[in-house]
Protein backbone atom coordinates (compact mmCIF):
# COMPACT_ATOMS: atom_id res chain seq x y z
CA UNK A 1 0.00 0.00 0.00
CA UNK A 2 1.33 3.51 -0.41
CA UNK A 3 1.44 6.09 1.53
CA UNK A 4 -1.09 8.27 -0.17
CA UNK A 5 -3.62 5.19 -0.32
CA UNK A 6 -2.72 4.53 3.56
CA UNK A 7 -3.29 8.47 4.37
CA UNK A 8 -6.83 8.60 2.67
CA UNK A 9 -8.12 5.29 4.50
CA UNK A 10 -6.43 6.94 7.69
CA UNK A 11 -8.75 10.10 6.53
CA UNK A 12 -11.63 8.21 5.59
CA UNK A 13 -11.31 6.17 9.04
CA UNK A 14 -11.39 9.20 11.11
CA UNK A 15 -14.32 10.98 9.37
CA UNK A 16 -16.04 7.91 9.95
CA UNK A 17 -15.23 7.80 13.83
CA UNK A 18 -16.23 11.37 13.80
CA UNK A 19 -19.50 11.07 12.18
CA UNK A 20 -20.40 7.82 14.86
CA UNK A 21 -19.21 10.21 17.87
CA UNK A 22 -21.27 12.93 16.67
CA UNK A 23 -24.33 10.92 15.78
CA UNK A 24 -23.72 8.85 19.12
CA UNK A 25 -23.92 12.58 20.95
CA UNK A 26 -26.72 13.80 19.35
CA UNK A 27 -28.75 10.74 20.23
CA UNK A 28 -28.33 11.10 23.81
CA UNK A 29 -29.38 14.95 23.31
CA UNK A 30 -32.32 14.19 21.91
CA UNK A 31 -33.50 11.42 24.06
CA UNK A 32 -32.38 13.67 27.54
CA UNK A 33 -34.78 16.44 25.80
CA UNK A 34 -37.42 13.79 25.43
CA UNK A 35 -37.16 13.00 29.43
CA UNK A 36 -37.14 16.67 30.30
CA UNK A 37 -40.44 17.16 27.92
CA UNK A 38 -42.07 14.10 29.17
CA UNK A 39 -41.34 15.37 33.41
CA UNK A 40 -42.53 18.42 31.90
CA UNK A 41 -46.04 16.81 30.39
CA UNK A 42 -46.40 15.18 34.15
CA UNK A 43 -45.91 17.92 35.72
CA UNK A 44 -48.54 19.89 33.85
CA UNK A 45 -51.28 16.81 34.39
CA UNK A 46 -50.82 16.91 37.92
CA UNK A 47 -51.28 20.85 37.99
CA UNK A 48 -54.15 20.62 35.95
CA UNK A 49 -55.79 17.95 37.87
CA UNK A 50 -55.45 19.90 41.18
CA UNK A 51 -56.79 23.15 39.32
CA UNK A 52 -59.88 20.72 38.29
CA UNK A 53 -60.51 19.34 41.80
CA UNK A 54 -60.15 23.16 43.26
CA UNK A 55 -63.07 24.17 40.55
CA UNK A 56 -64.94 21.59 41.47
CA UNK A 57 -64.88 22.10 45.11
CA UNK A 58 -65.70 25.45 44.67
CA UNK A 59 -68.68 24.64 42.46
CA UNK A 60 -69.98 23.01 45.17
CA UNK A 61 -69.41 25.20 48.08
CA UNK A 62 -71.09 27.58 45.49
CA UNK A 63 -73.68 25.53 44.89
CA UNK A 64 -74.33 24.72 48.55
CA UNK A 65 -74.23 28.38 49.59
CA UNK A 66 -76.77 29.36 47.00
CA UNK A 67 -78.61 26.60 48.16
CA UNK A 68 -77.96 27.85 52.10
CA UNK A 69 -79.23 31.46 50.89
CA UNK A 70 -81.75 30.15 48.89
CA UNK A 71 -83.71 28.57 51.79
CA UNK A 72 -82.92 31.64 54.14
CA UNK A 73 -84.94 33.47 51.68
CA UNK A 74 -87.68 31.62 50.79
CA UNK A 75 -89.06 29.30 53.93
CA UNK A 76 -90.52 26.55 53.19
CA UNK A 77 -94.02 25.70 53.86
CA UNK A 78 -93.26 21.55 54.71
CA UNK A 79 -90.64 22.59 57.59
Amino acid sequence: MTTSKRMLTIFILTILLLSIISFCFLYVQANSKVVTQREIIKKMNINLRNRNEENITLKERSLQNSDDSDQKKNPSFFR
